[in-house]
């Protein structure tokens, strides 16, 4: 399926998406606009965007880890962003003008390329910055933020995209590795440290860098009073 994706029928596609993401697609998808609903019409798009591109490397007997390392022979992982971002067949496939998951997937093989084939076709330090509600919080919480931006048609959603230019600045000025920080900031919630009402702060990396509570500027439109603020 995944090397000859054009050999599989409509019919097969969608038993394999109910199979895994259920009748609405709430097993495979929880967030977003549609209240964790993914459509299969959605996930067909981008299967046949992936399908496009396969048939494109086989009609222009390319591999894709060559393709891979063409774009980052100038040690510029946003070279190969700007390929997968606008490329004309997959292009379809990615979401948004500034899509978050071709920005991770760019850093993962970043990673992989350093890290574990000692390939050093890229540098590290100028992986991408991922923030999304989570790292735009967490960035808030440490003050290295003032506030968090929120939507104005949903005022509970954060305005991650809005908020990774000048998060993209700080770990500039810092001299970090994007792609460990933001990692690290979202593992900070999904490690049940920077939960959104109860975090662990007595258990947190963070602790002593923090404003935890003396800045409440994450959750500023919430009850100030119900989270005991001192």
């Amino acid at each position: 399926m995944l090397s000859e994706p054009y050999k599989i029928s409509e019919s097969e596609l969608f038993k394999v998406f109910k199979d895994v993401a259920g009748e609405k697609g709430s097993s495979l998808y929880r967030v977003g606009a549609l209240g964790g609903i993914k459509p299969i019409s959605l996930f067909s798009y981008r299967f046949k965007a992936y399908e496009g591109f396969i048939r494109w490397l086989n009609e222009n007997k390319l591999k894709f880890v060559d393709v891979i390392v063409k774009q980052l022979q100038n040690k510029k992982p946003i070279e190969l962003f700007n390929f997968l971002n606008t490329h004309p067949v997959l292009e379809s496939g990615w979401v948004g003008n500034n899509p978050k998951a071709c920005r991770m997937f760019v850093n993962w093989v970043v990673f992989l390329f350093n890290e574990i084939w000692e390939q050093k076709v890229a540098k590290m330090k100028e992986t991408l910055m991922i923030v999304d509600g989570h790292v735009g919080k967490v960035f808030c919480r440490t003050g290295l933020l003032e506030e968090v931006l929120y939507e104005k048609r949903r005022p509970y959603i954060i305005q991650a995209s809005k908020m990774r230019q000048r998060i993209e600045e700080i770990v500039s000025r810092f001299g970090k590795t994007p792609f460990y920080v933001d990692n690290g900031a979202f593992y900070l919630f999904e490690d049940g440290y920077c939960s959104d009402l109860e975090p662990n702060c007595k258990g947190c990396s963070l602790n002593e860098v923090c404003k935890k509570y003396l800045k409440w500027t994450a959750y500023q439109m919430c009850d100030r009073d119900a989270f005991h603020l001192r």
